[in-house]
Parts: C-alpha cells; structure tokens; sequence
C-alpha cells in the first residue's frame, strides 16, 4: 500500500478511539481519533442558560473529585453559544497538576457561589434551615406542615448558603416546614 499522508499530534498523546477504517473517505470537519493527553484534564459542567451570569460572576468555584478531594480550578472558560436542545452552556474548568487518579469520562462535582450577582439574587431564592434537610441514602426531603400533621415531601436541594440550603424544587414558597425532621417523623406529630 502506497504511504499517503503522516498524522502527527500538536503533544504525547493517548489513542482513546478511532472513528474510520481503512478505505474510508477522510472529509474537512470529519474526527478521524479522538487523544487524550495524560495530565491535562479539565472539568466540564453545563449550566443552564438562565443560571450563566450568576455562574460566571462566582467568586469561589471548587471541584470536587469523586474520592472527595476539592480542587480549585486554575481558569475558567463559558462557552459563548448554549445548545439549542438543552439550554444548557458549557463550562469548562482546567483541573490543577494535584488533582491526580482521575480518568477522562469520571464524573466531578463543581460547587460555585459567591459574587455580586449571587448575593443579590440570594433574597429571591426559597432557602430553609440546613438541619430541617432529612437525607436517607439517595431521599432528599422535608416535613412539610399540614392541617392533620407533617408529610414527607422529597425536595432537590442546591448550595448551602450559611446555615441555609436553597431549595430547587419540590417546595412553594410560603409552605410551612419541620425544623426538626426527626421529631417530625414520628406517629403523631402535629404542626405548631
């Protein structure tokens, strides 16, 4: 076979993957590998769009890796366009030479808060005290108040803000709550 063409990588890199066989056409735009370059890895979260400039204006960003360990970031990078199905932007975060064990495709946790932006908008937001947050294994819930006692109501939860959990969904505004999930729980128990 004749010997067309060389493909050098621009760095040392790992073939993670190759998307044509031999014969196949190679087209402008077309991957012909995916690399991977040890070492370097970066985070990648996507924010939903009406979330950007919040996002952007945080003061104090974290990654939490998937042994616990935080890192932070040593840039950040908001992509320009968002996707049109999802409504989401791509947030990409360089990792830092310490966040060592990880393999590309492991999923991360990025924490953002703080900023002018996000404390303006934090008197919006639906918060309740951390200690009436009840977790058992993957449940995330409330006691809310009724007429005949407390009922459980699974809730999704975001940052802690202080002594405070912002509450994403699952609770209105207005609705009473147990401070004390435990006592709340047991047979009986009734609304104050």
């Amino acid at each position: 076979m004749e010997h067309l063409a060389d493909l050098v990588a621009p760095f040392d890199a790992v073939v993670l993957a190759t998307h044509v066989e031999a014969g196949d056409l190679a087209l402008p735009g077309r991957a012909l590998l995916t690399l991977y370059q040890p070492g370097l890895l970066r985070a990648v979260a996507y924010v939903p769009a009406s979330r950007v400039a919040e996002t952007a204006a945080s003061t104090d960003v974290v990654v939490v890796l998937p042994d616990g360990r935080s890192v932070a970031p040593t840039a950040r990078e908001m992509q320009p366009t968002a996707d049109p199905v999802s409504q989401t932007v791509e947030w990409r975060l360089p990792l830092p030479a310490s966040a060592t064990g990880l393999r590309p495709g492991q999923m991360v946790r990025v924490r953002a808060s703080g900023g002018a932006a996000a404390q303006a908008d934090a008197g919006a937001r639906l918060t309740v005290p951390r200690e009436a947050i009840l977790r058992r294994g993957e449940l995330t819930a409330v006691y809310v108040a009724t007429d005949k006692g407390f009922i459980l109501r699974a809730v999704r939860v975001g940052p802690a803000l202080d002594q405070q959990v912002e509450v994403l969904a699952g609770l209105r505004s207005g609705e009473r709550i147990a401070r004390d999930p435990v006592r709340a729980g047991l047979p009986g128990a009734m609304a104050q």
